[in-house]
């Protein structure tokens, strides 16, 4: 299963630990493609489980933000 896949079922779990090693750049320039091809809030809802599980940090606070702000607010 893909990331994207796993984003798009809620397998939060799998989807953290297939990302493990993943930079913030890259996992913010993954997290827009789903968002602006796919319309809900499963994204952001993936990144505040995120700040919830790995702790508080200003970049992922500005992903959250950054989703809200763009790809989803156009639909």
């Amino acid at each position: 299963m893909t990331f994207k896949n796993m984003i798009l079922v809620g397998d939060f779990v799998a989807a953290k630990k297939l990302i493990s090693g993943t930079s913030l750049e890259e996992l913010t320039n993954l997290l827009l493609e789903i968002a602006y091809e796919h319309e809900g809030l499963i994204t952001y809802t993936f990144v505040t489980d995120l700040i919830f599980d790995s702790g508080e940090s200003s970049e992922l606070h500005y992903l959250a933000s950054l989703l809200l702000s763009q790809p989803l607010c156009h639909w």
